[in-house]
């Protein structure tokens, strides 16, 4: 179990701060499983601290937007089992972004972004960090039918996306390139349903698995 507390403050119009504070909660056994027939249960107190900076380029129908950003996660006291003087660290981690979107008019749009992750916990261990990065294309027929060809009074926007990516975990000995493709249907800018699909790389000797996802949204 972990209720948290977000917040987020915007510093100027190119960068926004945040922090997210946590109480974890972990029970890992109970006490009739236990060989020692002791409840095995912890907590600890956590804070997430992130910024992001923003630079945007517009020229006639084409707009850039180039983002960078930075979170560090779990900095606070260890997770206390049974022993008070013995704690086990959370997984604290840095992780370093980058991304850079690109839309035209408003039927094509392209994302090309990276995320680096290093554990700060295992940082004196020599363990090694994930580096994941990835493309996204999407275009809309029917946007591309309202911009060049008159404006529509069909209400519908589509949405077709594909994706590609590469990840790279040397410790979870995980690498390989993932790809996927999803559609979505818009409705007035004011409601949405998504349904995507991923192949994903697995450590050596799994198969590589389908991944489905359904997600929908709706603005009042």
């Amino acid at each position: 179990m972990v209720p948290s507390l977000a917040g987020a403050v915007a510093l100027g119009e190119q960068i926004g701060v945040g922090v997210n504070v946590k109480y974890v909660r972990v029970k890992l056994a109970p006490s009739w499983y236990a060989v020692d027939q002791v409840e095995r249960e912890g907590d600890a107190w956590a804070v997430d601290l992130g910024g992001e900076a923003r630079i945007p380029f517009e020229s006639d129908e084409l707009g850039v937007l180039i983002r960078f950003a930075a979170v560090v996660q779990n900095l606070g006291t260890e997770l206390e089992f049974d022993d008070e003087e013995h704690g086990d660290p959370l997984p604290r981690n840095v992780k370093l972004g980058a991304s850079g979107q690109a839309a035209y008019g408003r039927f094509a749009r392209a994302l090309l972004c990276a995320q680096y992750t290093r554990s700060i916990v295992e940082l004196d261990d020599g363990g090694g960090g994930i580096f994941g990065a990835g493309l996204e294309v999407e275009v809309s027929v029917l946007g591309l039918i309202g911009q060049y060809g008159g404006e529509t009074t069909i209400p519908l926007r589509d949405h077709l996306l594909g994706r590609v990516g590469y990840y790279y975990d040397p410790d979870g000995e995980v690498e390989g390139i993932s790809y996927g493709f999803g559609g979505a249907v818009e409705l007035n800018d004011r409601l949405e349903f998504q349904l995507d699909f991923a192949n994903v790389p697995q450590a050596d000797g799994l198969e590589r698995p389908w991944r489905i996802q359904a997600s929908g949204w709706m603005a009042f």
